[in-house]
Parts: C-alpha cells; structure tokens; sequence
C-alpha cells in the first residue's frame, strides 16, 4: 500500500514484525516512493538515528514521546514542500 498510494507522511517503526524498518524504507526508497518519512521508535542511540536518516528517513523520534511532538514533526512537509524529496 506504501508504494501504490499518495502518502502525506509515513510514521515507520524500526522495529516491525518480521522486517526491519530500515529495510522498508529502503525499498520505498527505491520504489520512489517520495513522502516523508518519520521513524518513531525505541532504538534511541547516536548511531540508530543516523542509520534510519541514511536508509531515507527524514526525521527520527524515540519513545516515548508526546503526541504534540509527533503531531508538529508529521507537519513539516506541509511548511517546507522544496525539501520533499
């Protein structure tokens, strides 16, 4: 369903049910699936963040969180639209 539609942003997990979500968004990545991407996950260290930043995230929130948080990061395709990939 991530390849076939038009997405405003997508809220990834790291940590998916029998596939990574680095891998997924790799394969959107390369399917040219163009909506942002926000990975919302537990692996909160230097170097998870930046993976998921180098396999095509475009922002990165660690659990817990505040749904305002979430809510503003979703929002920031909506500001910046050049930077939309």
């Amino acid at each position: 369903m991530a390849v076939s539609g038009v997405h405003d942003v997508l809220v990834v997990d790291r940590m998916l049910p029998g596939l990574d979500g680095l891998g997924l968004v790799r394969t959107l990545r390369g399917a040219g699936v163009k909506a942002p991407v926000l990975f919302l996950t537990a692996l909160r260290g230097v170097g998870d963040r930046v993976q998921g930043l180098e396999a095509g995230g475009d922002d990165y929130l660690v659990k817990p969180f505040a749904f305002a948080e979430l809510l503003e990061r979703s929002h920031v395709d909506w500001k910046y639209p050049e930077f939309r990939r």
